[in-house]
């Protein structure tokens, strides 16, 4: 811009208080937060929590729940060498997504002793593993663990993640990719499993594998597995922050956690105080149909202690999700807004404006969530004057991501009105992540197109 004036940036005189406008009741279902629907749980072959839903319209009045979580075992992709059959998974793909959907993958190569996660023909080749049985009153079971840290093994699940990186490295429907290929359920233990303790190297291994095959994915560590390499834990993690992963938690809620432990039941919150500042954390409940009547779910309240302390971005409520909303719907909504960033405009200021002017709006932004945002957002700032004509006068990206919670920052934004003529206007700002809206918790009613009406103003 040529031949303009700047004039005074900020001055308190022309602040504008908004907070009257502040919308803290409606759900609002933002990108890169929010809850997740345990879609596939234990592998394609055991319908659990999916059998009740007959397509996206079943779950589409359940708001601030953008995300299907999708745990997928080895030998359900493939089940003979080299022939790798996504038929099923790219159907949820295609239809879930084309309702908005975006999907969370864990890669699982043991599911405890029900039967193998592991392609049969991997032990076939030689690679090693440990025969776990269990036995109920009116039957026994046995599957066979693997070795993980067996050359075998590691070879062929290599070739394997490959094909996974193939698939979805990188993909817009992808969030994350959560490290399922060591430990029972894949979470990085070997309870409910041979008991053994893998040395570091080859939770190491595990690690980098995925770091390797996901490296424009966001890849998260389970804190099991952390807590698997012993006094070298602490090292561990900082291992995986230094590679840029988020940490999550299974076992929020889970009996053993909830009578011997805190009253968030985390087992290893410092874990956690390691990560929580630079990379997404993630916490799955106990199963709902374990928890959810018992006296140790308090109405909700030990998780929203754990989500609050870990400044969590993602929660999975680890049920069947009619049966989860119907009764914890309250529960819902709340930690729906609050997993994550949670943006409010206080107010702003914008000095008299004179035709010829670049004047410096300012945004009195507040993050009300648990956490900060992972992911950098553009500002939209338009004007629309008696006749309805657009213009955009600012587009850029801006800091959100140091938009921290409980905290009021200022947004400066330089608005650029060359060709824009005296006269009153509309003044309307948004969020977007290219073309999708971003909503700040504000009035609907004074939203546009995704931009937020803050004020009529004048350009003299």
């Amino acid at each position: 811009m040529t031949n303009v004036k700047l004039i005074k940036e900020y001055d308190d005189s022309f602040y504008r208080d908004l907070r009257r406008f502040a919308d803290d009741k409606t759900v609002l279902t933002n990108p890169h937060k929010g809850w997740y629907h345990h879609f596939i749980d234990n592998g394609i072959t055991r319908p659990s929590y999916r059998d009740e839903l007959k397509g996206p319209a079943d779950i589409e009045n359940i708001p601030g729940m953008p995300f299907l979580y999708l745990r997928i075992d080895w030998v359900d992709i493939e089940k003979d060498e080299g022939v790798f059959d996504w038929s099923y998974v790219d159907s949820i793909i295609e239809e879930y997504g084309a309702a908005g959907y975006k999907f969370m993958f864990r890669f699982c190569t043991y599911e405890g002793p029900q039967y193998n996660a592991t392609p049969d023909w991997v032990f076939d080749k030689g690679a090693a593993y440990t025969v776990v049985t269990k036995t109920d009153s009116d039957r026994t079971v046995q599957a066979f663990e693997p070795d993980y840290g067996d050359p075998v093994f590691q070879k062929y699940l290599d070739v394997f993640m490959a094909e996974c990186e193939r698939k979805f490295d990188g993909q817009d429907f992808v969030e994350t990719v959560d490290i399922g290929t060591l430990g029972t359920w894949g979470e990085g233990h070997t309870h409910m499993g041979s008991n053994k303790v893998f040395p570091y190297e080859v939770l190491k291994w595990h690690v980098d594998l995925h770091a390797r095959h996901f490296g424009n994915t966001r890849v998260i560590v389970n804190d099991d597995l952390l807590r698997h390499a012993g006094d070298k834990c602490k090292a561990f993690a900082e291992y995986c922050r230094a590679l840029d992963m988020g940490i999550r938690d299974d076992s929020i809620n889970v009996e053993y956690y909830a009578n011997n432990m805190g009253y968030d039941t985390l087992s290893c919150p410092d874990l956690f105080d390691m990560i929580k500042n630079d990379a997404p954390v993630d916490l799955e409940f106990e199963h709902y149909r374990c928890s959810g009547t018992s006296d140790r779910f308090c109405n909700g309240y030990r998780h929203i202690e754990a989500l609050k302390g870990t400044q969590a971005t993602y929660a999975g409520f680890h049920g069947h999700v009619s049966k989860w909303y119907a009764e914890q719907k309250n529960l819902h909504h709340y930690l729906a807004n609050r997993l994550g960033y949670w943006y409010f405009i206080n107010g702003f200021s914008l000095p008299h404006i004179v035709e010829g002017t670049c004047p410096m709006l300012t945004l009195n932004v507040e993050n009300k969530g648990f956490s900060r945002a992972y992911h950098t957002f553009c500002a939209k700032v338009v004007l629309v004057d008696s006749q309805g004509n657009r213009t955009t006068v600012f587009y850029d990206a801006v800091d959100n991501q140091s938009w921290l919670p409980e905290k009021a920052v200022d947004c400066r934004m330089r608005l650029d009105l060359e060709g824009v003529s005296a006269g009153e206007y509309s003044l309307l700002v948004g969020l977007f992540e290219g073309e999708a809206p971003v909503r700040f918790a504000m009035d609907a009613d004074r939203y546009r197109d995704g931009l937020f009406l803050l004020d009529k103003i004048t350009i003299e």
